[in-house]
């Protein structure tokens, strides 16, 4: 990355570098409020493609890419994929079609039009749903553990499989209980064939989901951070290592060149409901970009997850915004620094977020400011294009320069569509052909042996 200081001539008088701790916008229901949770696709091996809700064009981009509530991902023949919410893990096989119908808070919605996936639920607070709804029939997930969902669409054939929990199928008006071990087939659309048999031999993705999982589970056992963080799970030794601190708890090191700085290897993509959105180019470069804050030790820089008890809320970048010359800035927030919102949100919201923050909460503070560096810049054109920041990154010179807390916001929404625009729409997304989830009369458990209704 090629990278330069600048001063412009810019002093303290002039530093109309209007650090944007933004005051923000409250909604009247909170309702309105952005979710707090996206997905990620953390691996691919293959090729894949999303595209995002309201938008025509379908994007390859998907590394560290946020998925929300109506995009749609598809995985191409002899690839396959892995896309965690939290800590629940989506193991997607070649030739796949997914559409995240609904990720809020407390709902993790799925739409299987083909294909086949492995679900990992770690964990399913009582108040919490996850399902995924097929062309013919909804699956709900009743308790943590893993679960093998099958769609052909050609035969119009679902099979569902409990390899550990349990689950509720709902085909129209009625609706069957899967223990561990168990699969159900349910052929047909309107009229269904249903049948139950114990549960198929592990095949190629169920061996692959088990591989993952033993790389993912030591990390999340160790709870050095809040597990519900998505890209909670690249933390881990490959990219760099855990350490103890007195004032800041557990802290996380990455393995970066010398000179590296956060929020400068990647770039900013305007996403909708939040606005713009860091994409940083590092495997690992999710969960410290929109959760935690940064903190730098000398001449190395730590990832702070914060308060461990308390549950993530997903934000598109945790900066100040600085605007000055032509130029757009920003400076990663400090432990315990509070971020205020650029978008619409509501003041429950914003204090959930702002929840594993626990110093400087009046917001005056910027600790990074005097870190050289720190303070990164880019031209608008640049900025506003979504481009990579490689080659375009200045320094801002903040040697006896005092910052000021001010109101000012990022730029707003590139004009005209952008390659960075995305017309997402949080409400009234065009669903894939899945049935709403019908409420059924009383559940009915399967025969102990293989039977036909």
């Amino acid at each position: 990355m090629s990278s330069k200081p600048i001063s412009d001539g810019i002093t303290g008088p002039v530093l109309a570098l209007i650090l944007a701790l933004v005051t923000p916008l409250r909604s009247v229901a909170d309702e309105g409020d952005p979710p707090g949770r996206v997905a990620r696709v953390n691996l691919l091996e293959g090729s894949g493609a999303m595209q995002a809700a309201g938008a025509g064009a379908w994007r390859t981009d998907l590394l560290n890419r946020p998925l929300t509530g109506g995009d749609k991902l598809m995985i191409d023949g002899a690839s396959r994929a892995e896309v965690h919410v939290g800590s629940t893990a989506i193991r997607i096989a070649a030739q796949t079609s997914l559409q995240f119908l609904d990720l809020s808070n407390r709902s993790e919605r799925l739409g299987l039009s083909s294909g086949s996936l492995n679900l990992r639920v770690r964990a399913l607070d009582a108040d919490e749903t996850v399902e995924i709804d097929t062309p013919s029939v909804a699956v709900t997930v009743l308790a943590p553990g893993e679960y093998r969902i099958d769609v052909d669409s050609p035969k119009q054939v679902v099979t569902v499989g409990v390899i550990d929990g349990a689950t509720e199928v709902t085909a129209r008006t009625q609706g069957y209980q899967l223990e561990a071990q168990q699969q159900g087939s349910f052929v047909g659309d309107l009229a269904l064939t249903v049948s139950f048999a114990d549960l198929s031999a592990a095949d190629a993705l169920d061996t692959w989901a088990t591989l993952r999982d033993a790389h993912d589970d030591p990390l999340y056992a160790a709870d050095r951070a809040p597990r519900e963080a998505t890209g909670y799970e690249d933390l881990n030794d490959d990219y760099g290592t855990w350490q103890e601190t007195t004032d800041f708890g557990p802290v996380w090191v990455p393995e970066v060149p010398v000179g590296w700085m956060p929020y400068q290897v990647g770039r900013w993509l305007w996403l909708a409901p939040w606005g713009w959105t860091w994409q940083d180019a590092a495997p690992w470069g999710f969960a410290p970009f929109h959760y935690g804050r940064w903190i730098a030790v000398g001449e190395t820089w730590a990832w702070s997850p914060g308060d461990l008890a308390v549950r993530p809320v997903y934000a598109p970048a945790l900066v100040a915004w600085i605007n000055a010359h032509g130029r757009v800035g920003w400076i990663p927030l400090g432990a315990g620094e509070v971020y205020r919102v650029p978008y619409r949100a509501s003041a429950a919201y914003v204090d959930a977020l702002n929840a594993a923050a626990t110093r400087n909460r009046d917001g005056s503070s910027v600790s990074n400011w005097k870190v050289p560096g720190a303070v990164a810049m880019l031209p608008v054109t640049v900025f506003r294009a979504g481009r990579f920041t490689s080659g375009h990154i200045a320094h801002f010179d903040t040697r006896g320069v005092e910052p000021r807390t001010a109101t000012a916001a990022p730029p707003g929404p590139p004009s005209g569509g952008g390659a960075s625009y995305e017309r997402a729409k949080t409400n009234g997304v065009e669903p894939v052909q899945h049935p709403a989830r019908p409420v059924p009369p009383g559940r009915q458990p399967p025969p102990e042996k293989p039977d036909t209704l």
